[in-house]
């Protein structure tokens, strides 16, 4: 397999990184997808869909890529999907406007994002993954973005391995405590949640004097 030295990582290329230092899961690999999404065009910083193998195999086609498993790398509550605000406008508005967005949470209502942030600057980092090649990855049609991609983990190389493999065994294997939440729980995180933006709306709107 290639290594790409360039840094010139476009949207479509994909790399894989041997797992080595998790007993559990070595010897298999993480996958980087890269992904259109930019914030800053000036910035380094990348947004990676992450897939994981099964088994120690390379993907070697487009078709391989896309039927990996994605890597759940953070859980949103459906009703905080709306966060974060931006302060010029009112909530209720940005509320109204978002909600013309389709979003598909699971039975718990947890939307999933399985995209990360990380920045490759160096030739040493990069040496590190195997380039597979430009594909066109398809991204899950419930994925959910966030906003603002500020919300997007952002994931120090140091701690590459370490924070993916984290995100997999918590939120793929349902090792999180999210999961044992009983239903009762569930609803009342749900309440409150939805009441404290109810709250943070009023709040606004008697700072601008509207009520």
């Amino acid at each position: 397999m290639e290594i790409k030295h360039d840094l010139k990582i476009k949207e479509g290329d994909c790399f894989a990184y041997k797992i080595e230092n998790d007993a559990e899961l070595k010897g298999r690999y993480i996958v980087l997808c890269t992904t259109g999404l930019v914030d800053n065009p000036k910035s380094k910083e990348k947004y990676y869909r992450v897939k994981i193998t099964k088994d120690d195999k390379l993907p070697n086609t487009e078709e391989e890529i896309n039927n990996l498993e994605d890597v759940i790398i953070w859980v949103t509550l459906y009703e905080n999907r709306f966060y974060p605000f931006d302060g010029r406008y009112l909530i209720e508005d940005q509320i109204k406007e978002r909600s013309k967005i389709k979003f598909y949470p699971d039975k718990q209502g947890f939307l999933y994002t399985y995209t990360m942030n990380m920045t490759l600057s160096r030739i040493k980092q990069i040496e590190q993954f195997i380039y597979l090649g430009n594909f066109n990855i398809k991204p899950r049609l419930d994925e959910f973005i966030p906003f603002d991609l500020i919300n997007i983990d952002l994931i120090v190389f140091d701690l590459f391995e370490y924070k993916i493999l984290d995100s997999y065994k918590s939120y793929n294997l349902k090792r999180c405590e999210i999961w044992a939440w009983k239903p009762e729980e569930r609803e009342e995180k749900r309440q409150f949640n939805e009441e404290l933006i109810q709250e943070m709306s009023k709040v606004e709107k008697k700072c601008r004097g509207i009520e």
